[in-house]
């Protein structure tokens, strides 16, 4: 079957201090294009797959991961290159300088996580000068360069009510929006499915991965599109690699009750629709 990986994360996120002892959680990180092609692409072997940098401890290292994607998409047509901005005022520079990287043939993602951010959450009330000037720009550029957002969501500043509000803002713009794990956490499934299903009611164009899904997520939410009367078409398929485990988030879709065909949709046609990555 034919597999389009809508995002995994490249880059050496390295060791944090954790109850007094320092860690370093990931066995395999992808900090070299050969690293990456022997461990990830040779092993799963997908169609394409959209890198994004790991989300490093300290908010301004991650940037530098910025230029690793740009290494990798360079030297391999399978991958799809999303840029990492953080729209907090003391990073407002390095945001300003990834954005001028834009536009780039093989670039077609922004990429942010709220839990990044200081003192903001998605929802515009929020917002500071600088972060309100950072997101509109953003938002500009994928709107003229044909770009998706992808926001993290979770818990905390990535709390799904705080989408609500920036949709509310910004979702009749015509903005494609892939909101990673559709939730992460079982109450944040909770908040996520039922809007899911208002947003596409309200025209939004919005998608969702199925990464770090709780076990009743996807169930749960390929029921309430079909029972709200929409299709599967805005579900992807994501690896969330090394965060999680491929053959793991695969599992989820081959399990679905649904049919061979909205599985394929799901592992490669609706991704591949999205990012044209040929185009």
């Amino acid at each position: 079957m034919r597999l389009f990986d809508a995002h995994c994360h490249i880059g050496k996120w390295g060791s944090i201090y954790y109850n007094g002892k320092s860690i370093s959680p990931f066995p395999k990180e992808y900090d070299s294009y050969d690293n990456f092609r022997l461990n990830y692409l040779s092993k799963y072997n997908p169609n394409f797959a959209v890198i994004v940098p790991q989300y490093l401890p300290d908010i301004k290292s991650t940037f530098s991961l910025n230029n690793l994607v740009m290494e990798f998409i360079n030297i391999d047509p399978r991958l799809i290159g999303g840029l990492w901005i953080n729209p907090s005022r003391e990073v407002e520079n390095l945001s300003l300088d990834t954005l001028s990287m834009i536009p780039c043939k093989r670039i077609k993602v922004i990429k942010m996580s709220p839990d990044a951010w200081i003192s903001m959450t998605p929802d515009p009330s929020s917002w500071n000068e600088t972060a309100k000037r950072i997101i509109e720009k953003c938002i500009d550029l994928s709107l003229t360069e044909n770009l998706i957002m992808q926001f993290h969501t979770g818990s905390k500043n990535s709390d799904m009510i705080h989408y609500e509000k920036f949709l509310e803002e910004f979702g009749n713009t015509g903005v494609r929006i892939q909101f990673v794990h559709m939730g992460n956490t079982a109450s944040g499934h909770f908040k996520f499915i039922p809007l899911f299903s208002e947003w596409l009611n309200r025209k939004y164009n919005v998608y969702c991965d199925i990464s770090w899904s709780r076990g009743f997520g996807p169930r749960w939410l390929v029921h309430n599109l079909t029972q709200n009367g929409h299709g599967l078409d805005r579900v992807l398929f994501a690896s969330d690699e090394p965060w999680w485990d491929f053959l793991s988030e695969a599992a989820k879709v081959h399990n679905l009750d649904i049919t061979d065909d909205d599985k394929l949709n799901i592992f490669y046609n609706n991704a591949y629709k999205l990012y044209r990555p040929e185009v």
